[in-house]
């Protein structure tokens, strides 16, 4: 969970230093976007697929 807050936090401050730019453009729906984002990533890990996902990463760190 800590992972998540630190990856939403993140998101909210490229925002801003987006906006800092001059060039790019700050946009709450992007932050919003990257919330939802790191929440979906987070209920996937819940899922058998999640799941799945890490068997095959450690099984790929053994070769």
């Amino acid at each position: 969970m800590v992972v998540s807050t630190a990856l939403i936090w993140l998101g909210v401050a490229l925002e801003y230093m987006q906006g800092w730019t001059g060039y790019r453009t700050f946009d709450v729906l992007d932050m919003a976007a990257d919330g939802i984002g790191v929440l979906l990533g987070w209920l996937l890990t819940c899922t058998p697929l999640g799941r799945m996902l890490v068997f095959i990463e450690s099984r790929m760190a053994r070769d």
